[in-house]
């Protein structure tokens, strides 16, 4: 009797436990999904007023005008056609921005995830690259500032040739907090760091070698700009140090850090996808593998300051356009030059100024006398400009013509429209 009743007691539990564990996958299954794709709505945030963002880094009423003059949009005309051809199936493109001050993009990054290859590739934008935009200095990192994240989107756009599905905006607190999370990060810091800058309290100390990063200084280590390389070798140390980030979050033991995620994705993230998404994107991820995530960085070229002040860099379209259509293009067809609006260098133009040529000298009369100031010779005849023609001789036949210089074409080195002037770049530094 007892036994029978203990038979039926432990069935009873099992039926209670399968009916919990049917209402939590089907909770799981509604909260955790793939996030919807839609290409019809391309600025689906819930941003802050121009103004609010704006004020935060003392630039308030340079930029507002700006706004107001339309100068933070992109220009009129240029607009790429839009790519002809379907998206593949089970493909996803995020674009990540790191910002510091949430007025400039020190980070852009694009990524597309495939689910069906199983692969990830994510390609680097320098923050320094130009862009045909409507404002005095015409880097992408500064649209972030003049229109905010979906102004960063249509700029991005003309570089790659496609609007990203979704946006990550993520500010280091949120980057502090992501490393802490997982406990650190081993790395092997390259060479020797060291800077100062007591105005953003930021101090930047590291010698080479592997050594243990929590999350403070692993935000240092990624503002570092005193690189050899310039921001190719920052982009390069900023992709390495991610790649380790990334093999330590996707372990079984940080993968199921569900609730401090979230956390942190609520109070320092800005994004259009929603917990589920992020942590269904997370599964996908582990199920693809870090051997199978590849990062690069969008071929540039620049020229010397004295004819490029700004130090923009110019995307090479040809390069760019390969790379492109090898890693992160979710179509099944080719992006091609007409998809994109890249900006290339022009020489500027600078004018030979026109020689000066001494007038010929006048030949004097021998008989001729000098006359006081003021008294008239009579042995002279009526003075030049008084109905008579200039008596000087013209000059020798044998005698070549000086050319006028203004007069030759000087022929431009670029076909491309000449770079607008503007001002000193803005922004903290690093």
């Amino acid at each position: 009797m007892k036994r029978r009743k203990s038979m039926r007691s432990a069935g009873l539990a099992v039926c209670i436990l399968l009916i919990v564990a049917a209402i939590c996958f089907t909770i799981a299954a509604r909260y955790i999904r793939a996030p919807e794709i839609d290409n019809s709505n391309s600025n689906r945030w819930d941003e802050n007023s121009l103004g609010e963002r704006l004020k935060i880094s003392g630039w308030y009423r340079r930029l507002s005008d700006e706004h107001e003059q339309g100068l933070d949009k992109l220009p009129e005309g240029v607009a790429p056609e839009t790519v002809e051809g379907n998206r593949r199936e089970g493909t996803y493109t995020i674009l990540v921005i790191g910002t510091s001050d949430n007025y400039t993009a020190d980070t852009l990054i694009v990524g597309t995830i495939d689910i069906n290859r199983k692969t990830m590739h994510a390609l680097s934008i320098p923050r320094d690259t130009k862009v045909d935009a409507k404002r005095s200095i015409k880097k992408i990192n500064g649209s972030l500032g003049r229109g905010g994240v979906s102004l960063v989107r249509k700029e991005i756009a003309t570089i790659v040739g496609f609007e990203p599905d979704f946006t990550v905006k993520v500010d280091l607190a949120g980057f502090i907090s992501l490393v802490d999370a997982i406990d650190g990060v081993d790395f092997d810091v390259p060479y020797r760091m060291h800077y100062d800058d007591p105005t953003q309290d930021l101090h930047i100390h590291f010698e080479p070698g592997m050594q243990h990063l929590d999350g403070q200084k692993a935000m240092e280590l990624v503002r570092y700009r005193g690189h050899i390389g310039s921001d190719f070798s920052r982009i390069e140390m900023q992709q390495n140090f991610l790649m380790a980030v990334a093999k330590k979050l996707l372990t079984p033991r940080n993968i199921t850090k569900v609730e401090t995620f979230a956390k942190i994705y609520a109070e320092n993230v800005e994004t259009d996808l929603s917990v589920g998404n992020l942590i269904w994107f997370g599964m996908k991820a582990f199920e693809i593998g870090t051997d199978n995530i590849k990062m690069d960085t969008l071929p540039t070229y620049t020229k010397d300051p004295d004819v490029n002040p700004y130090y923009y860099q110019y995307v090479s379209s040809a390069e760019a356009l390969k790379l492109i259509n090898e890693t992160i293009n979710p179509y099944e067809t080719d992006i091609t030059k007409k998809n994109v609006h890249h900006v290339q260098f022009v020489k500027p133009v600078v004018e030979t100024p026109k020689p000066s040529v001494s007038p010929t000298p006048q030949v004097q009369d021998p008989n001729q006398t000098d006359s006081p100031p003021g008294t008239e010779n009579p042995s002279d005849g009526p003075q030049q400009g008084e109905g008579t023609e200039n008596t000087t001789p013209p000059p020798s036949p044998s005698t070549s013509p000086v050319p006028d210089p203004s007069s030759e074409t000087i022929e431009p080195v670029e076909t491309t429209p000449p770079e607008a002037s503007g001002t000193a770049p803005i922004g903290p530094n690093p």
